[in-house]
């Protein structure tokens, strides 16, 4: 059953051709972008190094004072460009511009991912615990029935 979602959702088989999500049934469409955000928040962990709470935060900060930072400087480029004249300084200043806007869009994701981590993380807390309880309850379960058993 596994295989088979997997392979409806276009993970399955590796060389298989990545499936249009427009093609996807609504349901699927939903876990697949379940996914690709998990995904995204996985490869932001690893490439930051990221690995407490603390360490999450502080990322988070330096995002969004980085973001803020280039709003800033695109303000004011978009400043000068109204008082520019010559058309060459002017696409200069839009490129400029466009580069920052990008950066800023990279950033705002990123932080749009640490909140999502943060949300995820507090749901882990409190689901572990319970699944580690549980385990040991099943565990403890065989254990006495292999007793029982021998009698």
């Amino acid at each position: 059953m596994y295989l088979h979602y997997c392979y409806l959702l276009g993970i399955l088989p590796k060389n298989r051709t990545p499936v249009n999500q427009k093609e996807l049934h609504l349901l699927l469409r939903e876990d697949l972008n379940k996914l690709n955000k998990i995904k995204k928040e996985t490869r932001l962990l690893c490439r930051c190094h990221i690995d407490t709470a603390e360490q999450l935060f502080s990322w988070k900060e330096t995002c969004e004072s980085r973001r803020k930072q280039l709003v800033d400087e695109r303000t004011h480029l978009r400043y000068r460009l109204r008082s520019a004249k010559d058309e060459h300084v002017q696409e200069a200043l839009k490129a400029e511009s466009s580069k920052l806007t990008e950066e800023i869009k990279e950033l705002g994701e990123e932080v749009k991912l640490c909140d999502g981590i943060a949300a995820r993380s507090q749901i882990l807390k409190e689901k572990i615990p319970i699944v580690r309880q549980e385990t040991t309850e099943r565990k403890e379960e065989v254990r006495h029935e292999h007793i029982r058993g021998s009698r």
